[in-house]
């Protein structure tokens, strides 16, 4: 199975990764900061992933964001699981976010 995960720094996400790493799936991994998607990548080689491809990308960024999908293309043509483990938080106080 190829599968391609967002957000896998840091608790579920990361523990996601793992699982589908020891039943040997080919992964693409994503998030922000590149020393904890080494950290990731390097744990998941170590339980039997298949492959293991890490995209830095922020999110918080349009020209990251139109430029992803191709990335995520190159290296495999089809994603049979994908899992988006993120969340787009509004700027300014919470108290102040419309609540629609």
């Amino acid at each position: 199975k190829q599968w391609y995960q967002r957000r896998v720094r840091a608790g579920i996400g990361e523990q996601i990764a793992y699982k589908y790493a020891s039943v040997g799936a080919h992964l693409i991994i994503s998030a922000r900061s590149v020393d904890r998607l080494a950290r990731v990548q390097s744990k998941c080689q170590s339980l039997g992933a298949a492959s293991v491809h890490v995209i830095a990308q922020d999110f918080s960024k349009l020209d990251e964001v139109v430029s992803f999908r191709s990335k995520v293309l190159k290296l495999h043509s089809d994603i049979d699981i994908l899992v988006l483990n993120h969340a787009a938080m509004p700027a300014g106080p919470w108290i102040s976010t419309p609540s629609h």
